[in-house]
């Protein structure tokens, strides 16, 4: 005879449901920094100019031109393992936060915004990729409290 499984408090999903839902929303963020950082490393030289452009970055664009992809290949790495999964998805809600502040800064004094972007974010304005990491933050706090869930109910 078949025992229902028991609910686990969080979200009103099964622990399966939980770890699937965490992969799924790990792999769905680590899928938007490939495509950032293969953007990026496919115009490397149009990235470090964009960069110099920027009234707050300029002074920092050459660093910033090689280590920004390379954090970005590091969140990659760390969000499609599920030992260092956690560690990736706060790592990616901080880039994100951190990203959006800097737009949001930006669009607030009025400095005319350069494009250090690529792909898709060509065809859409600041506030449309300001309204996607706000997304992008909400899905990584959902995995993170899920993922937390998850790890404490194991223990």
């Amino acid at each position: 005879m078949d025992v229902p499984r028991k609910r686990q408090p969080g979200f009103g999903l099964f622990p399966k449901a939980k770890q699937i839902l965490v992969d799924f929303i790990a792999y769905l963020i680590a899928l938007f920094f490939v495509l950032a950082v293969t953007s990026k490393l496919m115009h490397l030289d149009k990235f470090e100019t964009q960069l110099a452009e920027s009234p707050f970055l300029s002074v920092v664009a050459a660093p910033l031109h090689l280590l920004i992809p390379a954090f970005e290949i590091l969140m990659i790495l760390l969000l499609v393992q599920r030992k260092t999964r956690l560690l990736g998805l706060y790592t990616a809600f901080s880039w994100f936060v951190l990203f959006t502040y800097y737009i949001a800064f930006l669009l607030n004094t009025g400095v005319p915004l350069p494009c250090a972007c690529g792909g898709l974010w060509l065809s859409v304005g600041w506030t449309t990729q300001m309204l996607f990491n706000m997304g992008c933050i909400i899905i990584a706090i959902t995995a993170i409290l899920l993922q937390t869930k998850i790890m404490t109910t194991r223990k």
